[in-house]
C-alpha cells in the first residue's frame, strides 16, 4: 500500500477530529458567554437597583424595547413591582402620575390600564379635575341606568358646565359643598358649591335691603343622585338623575314664605330676581320654574342676555362642537 496515501488518510482524520473539537470548544465559549451575558449593557442608566428591578420583571423583548427607546429607569420604576404593570404603558404612567401626585403607584397602574381602552390619559386627566376615580369608573362600566347614551361632562367643576340634552354628571358629587350660611335666609339646611356663597350671599342682601329680612329665601341647592332618583320615580321631578342643574351645587329655588312655587312667579320678590339676579351671576334656566336660578357668573350671564340666547341653547352648541 502506498505510504503517501496512508499519511493522507491520516491527516484528513486528525483535521476533522481537530475541527471537531474546535467546533466544541467555540460552542462552550458561546454557552459561557451567553450565560454571563449582561442584557443590559446596552443600557445607558447604570443605577444598581433599577437594574437589578429591570432583570426580575421585565423578559428579553421588554428589555430591548426599553434599551431601543433609551426608556429612564424613572419613568417606569417605581410601578414595575405592580399588578397589571406593562412597560409598554409606562409613559402613560408617568404622566397620570405627575397629575395625580399623592396616588400611591398600584392606583395609578390600575387607573391607567382600566380606561386605557376608551380614553388616553390626558381625557381621563381631564376628567379627573373633576370627578373622583371611583365615580369616573363607575359610568365608565355601565352602572348608571339613567345615563343613557349621554355623554358625562367633561367640566363639572365649572360654573359653565351645563348638563341635560346629552350630557350628565352621572353620581358626581361636588367636593366643594358646605351649608348655607346665616346670610342666606333658609327655612331648613340647604347645601350649596362654596363657588355661590359669595354672590349668593350678596344677592339675598340686595333682596333684603329691598324687601326686609326674610322676605326671601333659598328653599332648595344642592340635591344628591340618590335624592334625585327618588324625586324621578316618584314623578315629582322630570330629571333623570344625574341631569338636575341642582347636583352640581350651583343652582338654588328661591321661596318666599306661604307662596307655593307655583305661584311664586306672581310675587314682587320673583319681578325682583328677574330684574336683577343677573348683577350677581344668576340667571333662570328653566322657563316653567320661576324660582329656579343658576349661578353662571356675571360675563357669561351678560354674553348670554345680550345674544338672546337661552343656556339650553348654548349647552346645544357645545354638544355640536364636541360631536365635531
Amino acid at each position: 500500500m502506498n505510504t503517501d496515501v496512508l499519511s493522507s488518510g491520516k491527516k484528513k482524520i486528525w483535521t476533522r477530529i481537530f475541527l471537531f473539537v474546535l467546533a466544541v470548544f467555540a460552542g462552550i465559549c458561546f454557552y459561557v458567554m451567553n450565560l454571563h451575558y449582561d442584557t443590559l449593557a446596552r443600557y445607558p442608566y447604570q443605577d444598581r437597583r433599577s437594574r437589578e428591578l429591570i432583570r426580575q420583571h421585565l423578559n428579553k423583548e421588554e428589555i430591548e424595547y426599553i434599551i431601543e427607546y433609551s426608556i429612564a429607569p424613572n419613568v417606569f420604576i417605581s410601578f414595575i413591582n405592580e399588578d397589571g404593570f406593562s412597560i409598554y404603558h409606562a409613559a402613560e404612567y408617568k404622566q397620570l402620575s405627575e397629575f395625580a401626585w399623592d396616588q400611591a403607584p398600584g392606583r395609578i397602574v390600575r387607573m391607567v390600564e382600566e380606561t386605557r381602552d376608551v380614553m388616553d390619559t390626558e381625557t381621563l386627566i381631564r376628567y379627573l379635575n373633576h370627578y373622583t376615580y371611583e365615580e369616573l369608573f363607575r359610568f365608565l362600566h355601565g352602572s348608571d341606568p339613567y345615563a343613557g347614551n349621554d355623554q358625562l361632562a367633561d367640566n363639572a367643576g365649572n360654573k359653565e358646565c351645563y348638563i341635560g340634552n346629552g350630557f350628565t354628571v352621572s353620581y358626581r358629587v361636588p367636593n366643594d359643598l358646605k351649608p348655607a350660611g346665616d346670610g342666606i335666609p333658609h327655612s331648613h339646611q340647604v347645601m350649596i358649591s362654596g363657588m355661590i356663597e359669595e354672590p349668593l350671599n350678596e344677592l339675598m342682601s340686595a333682596a333684603e335691603d329691598t324687601f326686609g329680612s326674610g322676605s326671601l329665601q333659598v328653599e332648595r341647592g344642592y340635591i344628591s343622585y340618590e335624592e334625585q332618583k327618588s324625586l324621578y320615580e316618584n314623578g315629582v321631578s322630570p330629571y333623570r338623575p344625574g341631569h338636575d342643574e341642582h347636583q352640581l351645587g350651583y343652582a338654588v329655588d328661591f321661596a318666599v314664605e306661604g307662596i307655593l312655587p307655583e305661584t311664586f312667579e306672581l310675587t314682587e320678590q320673583s319681578a325682583w330676581l328677574e330684574d336683577h339676579a343677573a348683577e350677581y351671576g344668576f340667571l333662570r334656566t328653566r322657563e316653567a320654574e320661576a324660582y329656579h336660578y343658576r349661578y353662571l357668573g356675571k360675563e357669561l350671564v351678560k354674553e348670554l342676555q345680550e345674544s338672546g340666547m337661552s343656556f339650553d341653547e348654548y349647552g346645544a352648541l357645545r354638544q355640536n362642537d364636541i360631536e365635531k
